[in-house]
């Protein structure tokens, strides 16, 4: 059974393209903490390898450069303001 799972795991990576350089959780919940450990030995470690857990921000500062982060994270980029993306994506709704 788990061997099923295996090959569904390495199918789904090797054909699905890694389209992100890191992902970065901050505070994730205990929970999630748990179900990710309990994937992680299905998952390619080119993708183990770009998910990166944080307890706080400082962690994150290690990773990211505060000069890019909106000030709710720490950062000196101005508050985080994504409206004219999601209006950009509501206005295609057709499309998805």
């Amino acid at each position: 059974m788990i061997s099923k799972y295996t090959i569904q795991f390495k199918i789904l990576q090797d054909t699905f393209p890694l389209w992100f350089h890191q992902i970065h959780i901050i505070n994730a919940p205990r929970v999630f903490q748990m179900l990710y450990a309990m994937a992680k030995p299905f998952l390619h470690q080119r993708t183990t390898d770009a998910i990166i857990f944080h307890s706080d921000y400082e962690t994150l500062y290690l990773h990211v450069d505060k000069e890019i982060l909106p000030k709710e994270y720490g950062g000196d980029a101005g508050p985080f303001d994504n409206k004219e993306s999601s209006e950009a994506v509501y206005g295609r709704l057709g499309y998805f």
